[in-house]
């Protein structure tokens, strides 16, 4: 029963998984044509452009209804920002998803490329106004070593504003048309910018200094070329309705009349010639009504830009002062960390000080030892030396005494008789030669008789050498009758007779005493 209920659960599933994937609203990951809520924006590749920076231009918002075609639309939009910011190279692509909650996660992935900088800014159709008095004016500079010469649309548009505000403030009225051209070069890297300017609709008009000072009163916090301009305009359309009302007058009174408004006091005649100049008067009081709208309505867009360059202004400060807390955080704990590592290092140099005052300390005692040792090892050799005097004193004594009973006819071998030597030549008796037999052990133990004791060099000379086999370091058992009272260990075989170290012994050795060859 467990198993059909198992397999009836992985059938539904497989069910709702090919529902899904028929069904319109999954069909955005395949074709494109879905309808989605959205659930997340994510930018990638994007440093130079910040996250909040791009989407406050796009329209998409999240868990609103979405297309393929709005993902799209943002693209391009994102894509403008880059290049109004001057990465002309900017590549966007999309890429989407679908959460575990059925709805869409869009990815833009971004290559910016290279931000492109001015390269020459120049002007053209300006004959009133030189260039270089324009070049004063605007914003817009190629790269020196004060500024970095970025390419910035809106700092560009602004700039053509500036020109119109400049004309405006030289009494040449805001009738002028400026057109941006932009010859873009190096691989989208470089900008060169043309300012063309229309002074086709231009006329100067001349205004006293005392009413662009009452201007600059009057206006505020409105940018003073504007505010003289408006207040020019506003004495003009003053002068305008003074004019309209003396013209209301019987035309057949001959008394001439004159307005009481400044600057201007023109004088009515009842003439054709007067009614002409007041038409023309007319014509640029209502020109320059039209003029004031223009800058009216250029003041508002002034105003309006000023007001959102306030608020990202207002937000960056706000951005900033957050990063500022979070750097203070970060510096308050590096700063802790700062103060552990710096007591770490302080423990750290007192245990090398007190190593280093161990180091002399231990150098000092170094010092000492090596002379006591010089010392010792002068000792040493002086003793090596002493000792060597002393082994070969010893060798000689035990020649001397070797050579003494070879010389007096010691017979070791079967008590056989020494024939006296028939002259002092033939008495001469050399060392003799020995194979070495060490090694070789005698058939039966060999036994012998101490002929010599010489007890300051700790020595005995026993009646058997190398003709009964005796050999160098063959050892010997000393008795005293029946009782063994030492040992003894041949340092030197001749044929006859041997020498031998006094190993060990219990009592003093005599002349005659026995020895036995220690077998075994």
């Amino acid at each position: 029963m467990v198993f059909f209920k198992k397999k009836l659960a992985i059938l539904g599933k497989i069910f709702i998984i090919i529902s899904l994937f028929s069904s319109k609203y999954y069909a955005d990951v395949l074709d494109g044509s879905g309808n989605y809520f959205l659930e997340g924006i994510k930018f990638k590749n994007n440093s130079e452009l910040s996250d909040r920076f791009l989407k406050r231009a796009m329209s998409l918002k999240e868990d609103a209804q979405v297309t393929a075609s709005d993902l799209e639309e943002n693209g391009r939009k994102i894509k403008e920002v880059y290049i109004d910011e001057g990465f002309f190279g900017a590549k966007v692509d999309i890429s989407s998803e679908i959460t575990k909650k059925s709805k869409l996660r869009v990815t833009y992935y971004i290559e910016e490329g290279v931000r492109a900088r001015i390269g020459k800014v120049s002007f053209s159709g300006n004959s009133i106004v030189a260039s270089k008095k324009l070049s004063g004016v605007v914003k817009a500079k190629p790269k020196s070593v004060l500024r970095f010469g970025y390419y910035d649309q809106s700092l560009i548009e602004e700039d053509a504003n500036r020109i119109k505000r400049h004309y405006i403030k030289k009494g040449l009225g805001s009738n002028i048309v400026i057109a941006i051209e932009k010859n873009i070069s190096n691989n989208g890297e470089n900008v060169d910018l043309t300012f063309r300017i229309d002074e086709s609709g231009l006329s100067r008009t001349a205004f006293s200094s005392e009413t662009a000072e009452q201007a600059y009163v009057i206006a505020g916090d409105v940018e003073p070329e504007a505010a003289e301009t408006v207040l020019k305009t506003e004495v003009q359309l003053e002068n305008t309705e003074n004019i309209v009302a003396s013209s209301k007058i019987d035309s057949n009174d001959n008394t001439s009349i004159q307005t009481n408004t400044e600057p201007r006091k023109p004088i009515i005649n009842k003439s054709s010639e007067n009614v002409e100049i007041l038409k023309k008067e007319l014509e640029n009081l209502a020109r320059a009504l039209e003029e004031k709208r223009e800058v009216e309505s250029l003041l508002s867009g002034y105003l309006t830009a000023e007001k959102l360059e306030k608020k990202k202004v207002m937000e960056e400060n706000s951005a900033l002062k957050n990063r500022m807390s979070f750097l203070e955080n970060e510096l308050n704990n590096k700063s802790a960390e700062f103060n552990v590592v710096k007591e770490e290092l302080d423990k750290g140099k007192l245990k090398l000080k007190e190593l280093e005052y161990n180091k002399d300390q231990s150098s000092v005692k170094i010092e000492r030892l090596n002379s006591i040792i010089s010392g010792k090892l002068s000792d040493i050799e002086k003793l090596r030396d002493e000792l060597g005097t002393i082994l070969k004193d010893a060798r000689t004594e035990i020649s001397k005494e070797l050579d003494k009973i070879e010389l007096a006819e010691i017979s070791v071998v079967k008590d056989e008789p020494v024939k006296a030597p028939a002259s002092s030549r033939e008495a001469e008796i050399k060392p003799v030669k020995m194979e070495s037999t060490e090694g070789k052990a005698p058939e039966t133990g060999l036994r012998g008789k101490v002929l010599v004791v010489n007890e300051s060099m700790n020595f005995i000379v026993i009646n058997i050498g190398a003709g009964k086999g005796v050999y160098k370091g063959m050892q010997f058992e000393i008795h005293d009758g029946e009782k063994i009272i030492g040992k003894c260990k041949v340092i030197e075989a001749r044929k006859n007779i041997s020498a031998s170290d006094i190993v060990e012994s219990t009592k003093a050795i005599k002349k005659d005493y026995n020895v036995s060859e220690i077998i075994g």
